[in-house]
């Protein structure tokens, strides 16, 4: 069970590196502007397609830490019993 601050971690992390890949992406397209050989053209197109994984790699990640954040064990312990014996009746926690 993750706590909430590395959640908060999880998520700023990511985040900061999908800003960062949209710097690559133009970095990319700037190259790709330019007189490029054969094999430059071939790397530049391989770039990009991994900073496109990168990316979706990323997104998914965060949709994932987004999904959790409602489930931290700080978050479960904030709950009073009554709240938290009814998640668990309703399946929103697994004992």
């Amino acid at each position: 069970m993750l706590n909430s601050s590395l959640v908060e971690r999880i998520e700023r992390a990511y985040s900061e590196q999908l800003d960062t890949s949209a710097l690559f992406l133009e970095q990319l397209s700037r190259w790709r502007q330019g007189p490029l050989s054969a094999e430059q053209s071939n790397e530049v197109t391989r770039l990009e397609s991994q900073v496109a994984t990168l990316r979706a790699n990323l997104t998914n990640l965060l949709d994932l830490a987004a999904e959790v954040e409602d489930h931290t064990i700080d978050k479960i312990l904030a709950k009073d019993d009554f709240e938290l014996g009814l998640d668990v009746l309703l399946g929103k926690h697994q004992l």
